[in-house]
């Protein structure tokens, strides 16, 4: 199991980035590498504090050599369940893979702080685990060796993939308000 932890920073009021983050998912991914798209394929007020969303996302990356005859590039692509909670900040979310779901799991808590009246503190705390339990017409030790592999190459680029996403937020932040400048 490879646990994900990240914080960071945004010099903007809570309700702002909470929303962005929630709401703007499709325009601020533009700004972040190693994604082609974000499609929100559901979204449903289930309450005056709760958002449930169905996201969809398309990725794209070097895949290791030991893996390729498995993993292509087409199936780096899951799915992300939702649930918003504008009373706690947070977001609790679960990711589902198209491909290889029952190998893969993948949840965690994206939670929303103020640090002042113009600062947010934004911590994540999940995890992710391949366990490859058959995989048909593939011998017992390449399958579990490539489910260790896949899990560490994944893992590897965990931490990466959000300092660039929180990098997208920023720029999304920069753009926006180059916007309302130019008004």
């Amino acid at each position: 199991m490879y646990k994900l932890r990240f914080t960071d920073h945004y010099d903007y009021p809570i309700d702002v980035v909470f929303t962005t983050y929630r709401d703007k998912q499709p325009e601020y991914t533009k700004f972040v590498p190693n994604l082609r798209k974000v499609v929100v394929l559901k979204r449903e007020e289930r309450s005056e504090h709760e958002v449930y969303q169905n996201v969809e996302w398309h990725g794209f990356g070097q895949i290791p050599a030991a893996v390729r005859a498995i993993l292509h590039p087409h199936m780096i692509k899951w799915k992300d369940e939702q649930l918003w909670d504008t009373r706690a900040m947070t977001e609790k979310w679960k990711i589902e893979p198209y491909f290889f779901k029952e190998f893969v799991k993948c949840e965690g808590t994206w939670s929303f702080f103020p640090e002042g009246e113009n600062r947010t503190r934004v911590e994540l705390d999940g995890f992710f685990s391949v366990n490859i339990t058959h995989f048909p017409g593939v011998p017992k030790i390449i399958y579990q060796a490539a489910g260790s592999i896949i899990e560490k190459f994944i893992g590897h680029y965990v931490k990466p993939n959000l300092i660039a996403n929180s990098k997208g937020i920023k720029k999304f932040f920069e753009e926006e308000l180059k916007k309302k400048g130019n008004k």
